[in-house]
């Protein structure tokens, strides 16, 4: 089309608009010669312009060219028309029909076809003829008329195939297998791509290759076999890259991420739409985008962001609408509308389903009429308007039988059962589950068959037809194995567990409960977020809880300790096996990919960059946004590497992902028949102990290995009552029994030991907070941030505004008093708390029905527990009134704390208890050591033996206290350590020492340090230079370090969350290779520590293991009356090996 042509056509179009009503034709007439197929195409042009102006008032415009076009289409496609014209006329209309079909414009792209396919089949061209009939099918797929579809791509196919168009052939065959998938008739649908993909390959058209298997992947999405569907997208993707093909690869990115979020792995599914996104975005195609906004806004609501996902949807929205795209723009509204459902705005949902409905009526879109209508009575059901949600699911039942969309009435009859049970009505609710279940069946749709069993089963358990519940959800086990269907096999199994679990039918309950805990753990592993993670596991929580009891009630205490410890301190667990991880070397190229990623992981969810240690660490919202997208990169790639391991050695694959212990591997953990492990456990009932014992504890003991107390009897050695069988209730075989500690349950001790022991403390900690409120006339809770200048203190409140404390002096000495005033009441109920708490647990019953003839205990605390000093348990009774004495002392700053708060230098009172001293206490019986699980024990025990003791030292990083130096000089002593290992103030920079960690077997660490309560991430030691933080020591390995003291405030200190992962810097040591680590449970004075710690080194120079030197140091400075209050020496803890 040459220049002078195309200004004629643009100069008619305008007479055309311009002319009166009624002149049209003669202005035709008088161009007559300008009426040729040509005209059809800028006459679509400028309507598509026109579109885009609508706002302007050009839409009238719009509509008058298109109508004019196909009139004229008509005529110029007649046959009073040469038979070259009548070729070239339906060959632009063919085009116009692909155009306006890509854009959605089905109606209009439906119409020019119907004119193509008269054309060709007047004008005898066949090839032309079946395009059209296949072109046909597609539009009448995507109007949701599958039956009619059917038919036309079953006429484009047999003529095809009779023209010997093979390449033809393959593209019927595939648009059929497509027709058949939105039909619901899954088999068959895969059966046509198949051969699609067959004839592709025979004809070596790799496009049309790649095509066929990503719609088979669909098809096997639709079907519920979702990693299947991923095999099939993977080889999609891989294809459309060799060919260079980019938009087919943003379409199978969005492939990927659909199946994805079918199998649950939500993360993951974002990670590829973002991908497809991003490459629509680079390709200028903005219909791909609207589409890859709409995925990731249904991504976002499956994984529980609905805010988010409405950010995503409301952006697809908008470009639907600037694109005209009506029927994306119909979507939109209808995704909408499913995301204000979820956030519970109901009244909302239903405007934008009404809005989504009304359009696409007008679009005569029947199937997406008979979706919005679904997604209105489910909205209403929402509302709690049943009646009117069951008028809904009437209505999109019987458009769904009009359409013979078999598949979409299964689930209206589904939708129709779930609101009928919420009325009440459940035997018509079963009825309708029923008939939903068959139809599934005779589809072959797996997926659906397990959920509408699922569905079903709930029914039946809510109108108390229980044993067909359970047969129900049994059966739909059968189907939703935990790696195909994670979320269904969740849902049964936990279902199925609940109804056995309160007949009373513990087995039953286990076979439900078992493989939701399987398919749970899938989708934790699989999540690339450390918050979805966690998420995932404590929305699970009470799964693991009622297993736990399940066996505990069949006296399976093995199996009952496996569940119980398998569910807790999963966080850590995970990074010590990736520290741990071919720690020995010979790691295969693939695995070392696989580890190389991790630390990329690590470095940035712990934000500790390499090359600057101390680097800035404040960050904006968009640059967290975009460190959380670089992670979820990196997860993605690291769980593709793991995929492509498990296709090659499935063993190999196994080891890279934390296996949880069995009771075997529990029992290996206790070194001999002197020690026992107790498991605490605590679910909404009671709290139970699991006792572990060595295999051979039941056997009679042989006297000769009971020696005397090691080194200098300072202190009693743990006492030996009898050489019995450990207690009545101890499994002969297996050498564990189970104590109840009954009514106490999550609230009556857990949230006790929060209420009594926990938030007087943590007041503490926030003391400045309570006088900030107090001066500023403002509630506690309105108090965000603090911060103390030279001259002010500024108080940043919760709604962002900040006030002034002018008086800074008053606003200290306040601070310091309300401190001091905090701490007292914290220490003087510190007795009557631990007292409370071994008569809770029956502490001394306990003893002498289990634990006669042991030594050592190892304690598995749970929850709040971690927070409880053990060794200061009481275990005879205490004079309740000498329970909180106190007298004032001198105040000086050699009283000091080794925490960096604020003015935590000052210790007004000290504890005169003469009587304390007679109280017989839980480490007067026992060494005791403390760990977060057995897991992580056993991962401390597979780190290899030290067999150098090099000693290393970290002294008063800061110089302001005033016992430290002597302590540390008592440690370099004892051990003769060199001054390039000593380590003092201004020395002790982050950089050194890490350096020191890396190079010594033990390193004593003693300087200031605190818990963080609000991130546990940003509890550090404070160094010379700077704090070296927790999420610092996360990401380093000290492969060396046998064992650390850390003589700080406050290392062992964290609030556990419901996951029972506790973070301190402890934990952060021993994740880094630490064998063993001795670590506080609160804020400890500078002179108590100091000689504490002498006394420690001096039994481990004597040859003491770790627990009996602390045990020996405890009771060694509980001689000293002013220092025989637990508050002094309770704080230590030893954690790991012995």
């Amino acid at each position: 089309m040459n220049e002078e042509r195309l200004q004629a056509y643009i100069k008619l179009i305008q007479e055309l608009l311009t002319c009166e009503s009624g002149e049209g034709n003669q202005v035709l007439s008088n161009n007559w010669e300008l009426v040729e197929p040509e005209l059809l195409q800028v006459m679509a042009e400028v309507a598509e312009l026109f579109a885009l102006f609508a706002n302007n008032g050009r839409a009238n415009e719009a509509s008058f060219l298109i109508n004019l076009l196909l009139e004229l289409g008509e005529y110029l496609g007649s046959s009073q028309q040469p038979q070259t014209i009548r070729q070239e006329t339906a060959d632009t209309l063919f085009n116009l029909g692909i155009r306006w079909y890509q854009t959605s414009q089905f109606t209009l792209a439906l119409q020019v076809w119907q004119n193509t396919l008269t054309i060709y089949q007047e004008i005898k061209d066949r090839k032309g003829e079946a395009a059209s009939l296949g072109n046909l099918g597609n539009a009448y797929d995507s109007l949701g008329q599958y039956e009619r579809a059917i038919e036309y791509l079953q006429q484009s196919l047999t003529l095809n195939r009779e023209l010997k168009n093979r390449n033809g052939e393959a593209i019927s065959l595939d648009n059929l297998g497509s027709a058949y998938d939105s039909l619901g008739q899954y088999e068959r649908a895969i059966e046509y791509l198949q051969q699609s993909l067959t004839l592709n390959r025979e004809l070596k058209n790799r496009n049309g290759e790649a095509i066929s298997l990503g719609n088979l992947g669909i098809a096997y999405d639709s079907l519920g076999q979702y990693e299947r569907a991923i095999e099939y997208h993977q080889q999609s993707l891989t294809l459309k890259r060799e060919l260079k093909n980019r938009q087919g690869e943003a379409s199978s990115l969005g492939n990927l991420g659909i199946a994805y979020d079918s199998l649950g792995q939500y993360e993951r599914a974002i990670e590829y739409l973002q991908q497809s996104l991003t490459l629509n975005r680079e390709l200028k195609n903005r219909n791909g985008e609207a589409i890859s906004l709409g995925n990731l806004g249904i991504a976002y609501r499956s994984l529980g962001q609905y805010e988010r996902a409405i950010e995503y949807l409301q952006q697809s929205l908008t470009l639907n609408r600037e694109l005209k795209n009506r029927n994306g723009e119909a979507i939109s509204l209808g995704n909408l509308g499913i995301a204000y459902d979820s956030l519970g705005q109901y009244e909302r949902a239903i405007e934008y389903h009404q809005q989504s409905l009304t359009l696409k009526r007008e679009l005569k879109n029947r199937n997406g009429e008979a979706i919005s209508l679904g997604n209105l009575g489910i909205a209403y059901r929402s509302l709690g308007q049943y009646e009117r949600a069951i008028e809904y699911h009437q209505q999109s039942l019987t458009l769904k039988r009009e359409l013979k969309n078999r598949n979409g009435e299964a689930i209206s009859l589904g939708n129709l059962g779930i609101a009928y049970r919420s009325l009440g009505q459940y035997e018509r609710a079963i009825e309708y589950h029923q008939q939903s279940l068959t139809l599934k069946r005779e589809l072959k749709n797996r997926n659906g068959e397990a959920a509408s069993l699922g569905n079903l089963g709930k029914a039946y358990q809510d109108s108390g037809q229980t044993e067909k519940a359970i047969q129900a959800f049994q059966d739909s086990l059968k189907i939703a194995t935990l790696k195909t269907m994670p979320k269904d096999c969740i849902y049964a199994g936990r279902n199925l567990g609940n109804i056995a679990f309160t007949q009373g039918n513990w087995e039953l309950a286990i076979t439900g409960y078992k493989p939701a805990i399987e398919a749970i753990e899938l989708l934790r592993n699989s999540s690339l977020t450390d918050d979805r993670r966690q998420q995932v596991l404590e929305d699970n929580l009470s799964v693991y809880a009622n297993i736990v009891q399940c066996y505990i009630n069949l006296k399976q205490y093995d199996k009952a300790l496996e569940y119980a410890d398998r569910s807790r301190s999963r966080f850590l667990a995970d990074l010590f096996h990736n520290k741990d991880l071919y720690s020995k070397g010979d790691i295969p190229p693939q695995v070392q990919e696989y580890l190389d990623l991790q630390q990329q992981i690590d470095r940035l969810r712990f934000n500790s960059p390499s090359d600057d240690i101390m680097g800035d660490r404040s960050s904006t919202p968009a640059s967290s946004e975009a460190k959380l997208e670089k992670i979820k990169q990196l997860a993605a790639q690291k769980q593709q590497v793991w995929e492509s391991i498990r296709r090659e050695n499935n063993e190999l694959a196994a080891q890279l992902q934390p296996t949880p212990l069995s009771f075997q591997q529990m029992q290996q953990l206790i070194p001999d028949r002197k020690t026992a492990l107790l498991n605490f456990y605590t679910t909404d009932n009671d709290t139970f102990i699991f006792i572990l014992r060595h295999p051979d504890a039941n056997s009679p003991l042989d006297p000769s290995i009971i020696s005397p107390a090691r080194g200098d009897t300072i202190a009693p050695s743990p006492r030996r009552r009898g050489l019995g069988r450990g207690g009545e209730g101890l499994d002969s075989e297996k050498s564990i029994t189970c104590y109840t500690c009954k009514g106490q349950s999550y609230e009556t001790l857990q949230n006790w030991i929060g209420q009594t022991w926990l938030q007087p403390y943590i007041n503490i900690k926030y003391a400045k907070f309570f006088i900030a409120a107090q001066l500023l006339n403002r509630q506690f809770d309105e108090i965000k941030l603090i911060q103390i200048t030279d001259t002010a203190v500024l108080v940043t409140l919760t709604d962002g505004s900040v006030e002034t404390i002018s008086d800074r002096q008053e606003f200290l000495k306040q601070t310091r008093q309300k401190r001091i005033q905090l701490r007292e009441e914290w220490k003087n109920q510190m007795q009557p708390t631990l007292a409370s708490l071994s008569q809770r647990f029956k502490l001394r019953q306990l003893i002498e029905s289990h634990l006669q003839d042991v030594e050592e205990l190892i304690i598995v605390p749970h929850l709040a527990l971690h927070q409880i000093p053990f060794a200061a348990l009481p275990l005879s009774e205490l004079d309740t009134e000498k329970r909180t004495t106190s007298t004032p002392v001198a105040v000086g700053k050699h009283r000091g704390y080794r925490d960096f708060d604020l003015d935590m230098d000052e210790e007004p009172k000290t504890a005169t208890q003469s009587h304390l001293s007679k109280i017989e206490y839980l480490c007067d019986r026992f060494q005791i050591r403390v760990v977060p699980s057995c897991q992580i024990l056993d991962f401390c025990h597979q780190r290899k033996p030290v067999k150098t003791n090099i000693v290393g030292i970290v002294e008063n990083a800061t110089g302001d206290l005033d016992f430290t130096p002597k302590e540390c000089q008592k440690v370099a002593e004892l051990y003769s350590v060199p001054p390039d290992r000593h380590l003092k103030e201004k020395q002790a920079t982050i950089a050194n020492y890490l350096e020191l960690a890396r190079e010594v077997n033990l390193l004593h660490s003693s300087h200031h340090a605190s818990s963080n309560l609000s991130n546990a991430l940003k509890s550090g030691l404070q160094l010379s230079d700077g704090t070296l933080d927790l999420a610092h020591l996360f990401i380093q390995r000290f492969p060396q370090l046998s064992e650390v003291f850390l003589s700080c405030c406050e290392t062992n200190f964290s609030l556990s969350e419901m996951t029972d992962d506790v973070l301190t810097l402890a934990g952060g040591f021993l994740t880094a290779g630490a064998r063993s680590v001795v670590s506080t449970l609160w804020s400890v004075q500078d002179d108590s520590t100091a000689e504490f710690c002498q006394l420690y080194y001096q039994f481990r120079n004597r040859g003491e293991i770790r627990p009996e030197a602390l045990r020996k140091a405890q009771f060694e400075l509980r001689k000293t009356e002013s220092l025989n209050h637990p508050y002094y020496w309770a704080a230590f803890v030893s954690q790991g090996l012995r």
